[in-house]
């Protein structure tokens, strides 16, 4: 791979060894036990967890992500007509080696201020301060059937879901991340000193450090409890129905300090009825609606803990000048103030969650309409999919919400010394609540087909054409699950209303997972050559039109109206948030969201797959896949990076109506093998194969094993 800026080549292995056993059991007539274990672990050289934003090898590590996975479940019959069902299952994730381990504020990580997001001098995050994801789950369900007003089979259930994360999510092994620009040579790349570092530009009133006093050990637990029951009814031959309902209870509690963040309830429906025209089966019409609970996400539902959530206290640089690594004024926290101290997050402090908080809710319709054709050989189905998101969650920073006052301390992680502003600075609380301010809406059509040829030929076909995929909170970011503004974020929707507004700041549009069409199209060939085992032979067609992507310049400096604006209206940070400089989310748009749109592209995959029985059950296998047959190397995106034209108007908040590209020379060329826009960070920029494939061009692929 090539980094992006300093153009400097360097080998990534990904490694990942897949172990997986599965065993069954009949203990007794219709009593069945079944047990697996995977163990999936993964191993990346020369990597990092913000691999798009790196731009010095200084920056890489090598990462692994042990990953196993268990289950055991039982299923029988009782009684000739009571279904039973359990199971238990446990999964277990988490980091090695994702990090520094130096403690030395010179190895602390460097991000550019105003040149790009760029990522030098030292790996991000903490591999002293391993992070687990793991989870748990317990399920049981009986069904039963019977007849009155037509035939019915019911379920009842119950299932506790146990989500749980693990460690302080430190972003510095030296509690440290410094904001700083690089030097440039003639040609605007970054210049390196003799040891091979980039060298940074300390600048006073635009550098700045984050401090992230991390708290390690700590557990979050999201536990999950819920009852359900179902109900499929064949009311006659042309007419079923399927009545049922959700009860969850969600419990959101984290450690040290047993703190609640969620604790709450919800009944949510799930309808559904079909009809067959003829009564044949040869034509069929669906009906569903239902109501889905979105996932309780640890990094935003637990933001009042301190669990995955470190506190970002931001001081600004107050000189003198210099550049490099040995530049020691750069790495002395005496020339940082605390009185220009910019709170990004205090969970324990000036961070609270809504005593009705719910994760967001998505009502979901749909049709279809199915039909066999000429005589079941072929099948073809179209389907409408309406879906709306209702209370998303977002963070709200205004004056109603009060303020709190923080105690700032700053610590120097070679002295171990504390030093502590006495005058305990105010910030506006952060509060976290359901809102329909945010919203997301979604509409398509999606058909489906299939065609067998003979009895050993086969061709398929999916086709997905979007209607509507739009609104103005696009969700996560690229590594920043849950985030919200000021703290790495999608999103500025609730905080300073002042000083921000939709038209500028978070307009409406196409989302960018907009994709208008999406197609797969494939076809399966079999030959069975008896003793000699079986070979297939298949093809696969993906055309896919292409993302958007908007005219908007990201991580914007505040202007100086949007400062008098929440000066006047009594914002206590309003001037710490003038001299912070760029701030992460806050994007200034130039038209709607996603009025612009990258370029599609088709790929052509085959596979072939051969087994042989060798003895009784036993069958070796061998699977060859060549994945873009036909090495499409088109570029399918690009920079897009622009910034605020200083020689535009301004609009009522300051902000300037025109753009310019930020980089001229390389706006709308490959910058790496992906790019960014807006909080989207890993586009690729060439058809890639599989996820983690390497990017563009041809990829083979081989898999052995045995079947028994």
């Amino acid at each position: 791979m090539t980094l992006a800026q300093t153009g400097i080549g360097l080998t990534s292995i990904d490694t990942n060894k897949r172990g997986e056993i599965k065993l069954t059991g009949t203990v007794a007539q219709n009593h069945t036990i079944q047990g697996g274990y995977l163990n999936s672990p993964r191993l990346r050289t020369n990597n990092s967890g913000l691999q798009s934003f790196v731009i010095d090898p200084h920056s890489e590590v090598d990462r692994g992500n042990p990953n196993w996975y268990y289950y055991t479940n039982y299923r029988g019959v009782h009684r000739g007509e009571l279904l039973v069902e359990a199971q238990y299952s446990e999964r277990r994730y988490h980091f090695t080696g994702d990090g520094g381990t130096s403690t030395n504020i010179v190895d602390s990580p460097f991000l550019s201020v105003q040149q790009c997001q760029c990522l030098y001098n030292a790996p991000y995050f903490d591999a002293t301060d391993p992070e687990h994801r793991n989870n748990r789950q317990l399920t049981g369900s009986a069904t039963k059937y019977w007849a009155v007003a037509g035939r019915h089979e019911s379920k009842a259930g119950y299932e506790w879901f146990r989500s749980q994360r693990t460690g302080g999510n430190s972003q510095s092994s030296t509690s440290y991340v410094m904001n700083s620009d690089f030097v440039t040579d003639a040609a605007g790349a970054p210049v390196l000193d003799a040891a091979g570092y980039v060298v940074p530009s300390f600048v006073p009133g635009i550098s700045s450090l984050d401090f992230f006093p991390a708290t390690r050990g700590g557990t979050t637990n999201i536990d999950n409890n819920s009852l359900y029951l179902q109900d499929h009814w064949t009311i006659n031959s042309r007419w079923s129905a399927d009545l049922g309902a959700r009860y969850e209870h969600v419990k959101v509690l984290s450690n040290p300090g047993e703190i609640l963040s969620v604790n709450s309830n919800r009944i949510v429906p799930r309808l559904a009825a079909a009809w067959d025209i003829q009564g044949t089966g040869n034509h069929l019409v669906h009906l569903t609606y239902g109501q889905y609970s979105g996932r309780y996400n640890e990094a935003q539902i637990a933001a009042n803990s301190p669990v995955g959530n470190p506190p970002d206290v931001n001081f600004t640089y107050a000189g003198p000048a210099g550049q490099g690594r040995g530049f020691a004024p750069g790495f002395n926290l005496a020339n940082y103030p605390l009185a220009s101290a910019f709170l990004f997050n205090a969970p324990l402090a000036n961070t609270f969650m809504a005593e009705d908080l719910k994760s967001p809710l998505t009502h979901e319709f749909s049709v279809s309409y199915g039909a066999n054709l000429w005589n079941g050989r072929g099948y073809a189905d179209v389907a409408y999919v309406l879906r709306r998101q209702h209370d998303l969650v977002e963070d709200f920073q205004t004056l109603a919400n009060g303020v709190s006052h923080v105690l700032v301390s700053i610590t120097d992680p070679n002295t171990g010394s504390a030093t502590t502003d006495p005058s305990a600075p105010a910030f506006t609380n952060r509060v976290f609540q359901n809102t329909n301010d945010a919203h997301r809406n979604y509409d398509a059509l999606v058909f489906q087909s299939r065609y067998r040829i003979n009895g050993n030929w086969s061709v398929n076909g999916h086709y997905t054409l979007q209607l509507r995929n739009d609104g103005n909170y696009e969700g996560e970011g690229t590594s920043t699950p849950g985030s919200t503004v000021f703290s790495n974020s999608p999103s500025i929707i609730g905080n300073y209303p002042e000083a921000f507004n939709a038209t500028r700041n978070y307009t409406e549009g196409r989302l960018q997972s907009f994709q208008q069409s999406r197609l797969r199209l494939w076809s399966v060939y079999d030959w069975n050559l008896d003793r000699f085992g079986d070979v297939s032979v298949s093809g696969l067609w993906r055309v896919d039109s292409g993302l958007t992507y908007s005219l908007a310049a990201r991580n914007q400096v505040l202007s100086a109206t949007q400062v008098a604006l929440m000066t006047a209206a009594g914002y206590p940070e309003a001037g710490n948030l003038a001299a912070l400089g760029p701030i992460t989310g806050n994007h200034v748009f130039f038209t709607d969201r996603g009025s612009e749109t990258f370029k599609g592209y088709g790929l052509l995959d085959t596979s072939i797959n051969y087994n042989i029985p060798v003895f009784k059950q036993l069958r070796p296998w061998v699977k060859f896949d060549i994945y873009n047959l036909f090495d499409n190397r088109k570029l399918i995106a690009w920079s897009t990076t622009i910034r605020q034209d200083p020689a535009s108007p301004v609009d009522q908040l300051g902000l300037r109506t025109g753009y310019v590209p930020s980089t001229p020379a390389t706006y709308g060329t490959a910058t790496g093998n992906t790019v960014s826009n807006l909080f989207l960070s890993a586009i690729n920029t060439y058809p890639v194969a599989f996820s983690q494939a390497p990017a563009g061009g041809r990829t083979f692929r081989l898999a052995v094993g045995f079947r028994f």
